[in-house]
């Protein structure tokens, strides 16, 4: 064996070592690289479906983002009237499809510090365009 060999050796018995004399320590610095191995390995996965896999939608630059617009209360970015959002869906021309999601905040229960759960719908088109077929046979109504 070769001095390399032979260090690597004495490291690891001094590491068993250690870790039988103190096994507290040696259990969190084991618990300490799960969890950072963990978070590493989520984080590069987010980032990897996020920037590297395309869109599941067969042209992703039709897509848009519609915002109502209301400047006289000081709002730029405001949800579109249901009303508003008729209109649009009716008068459109260059559109090919014009879903809409809500969000609603509401308490499950009456405690005064309850939590407010925080739900979306989406319209019964809001996956049409899309390529995944996880969708496309789901019972929507309009």
């Amino acid at each position: 064996m070769d001095h390399n060999g032979v260090a690597a050796t004495r490291s690891a018995l001094w590491l068993a070592d250690a870790a039988e004399e103190s096994p507290g320590v040696t259990a969190m610095a084991i618990i300490a690289l799960a969890l950072g191995i963990g978070a590493n390995t989520a984080i590069f996965t987010l980032v990897k479906c996020v920037l590297w896999y395309p869109l599941p939608y067969q042209q992703p630059e039709r897509l848009v983002f519609a915002m109502g617009d209301d400047t006289l209360e000081g709002n730029d970015r405001n949800a579109v009237a249901p009303a508003n959002f008729g209109d649009w869906r009716k008068q459109t021309r260059s559109l090919q499809s014009l879903p809409i999601t809500a969000s609603r905040a509401c308490k499950c229960n009456r405690r005064p510090r309850a939590r407010a759960n925080h739900r979306r719908g989406v319209s019964a088109n809001m996956f049409s365009f899309s390529e995944s077929s996880r969708f496309s046979d789901a019972p929507f109504a309009d």
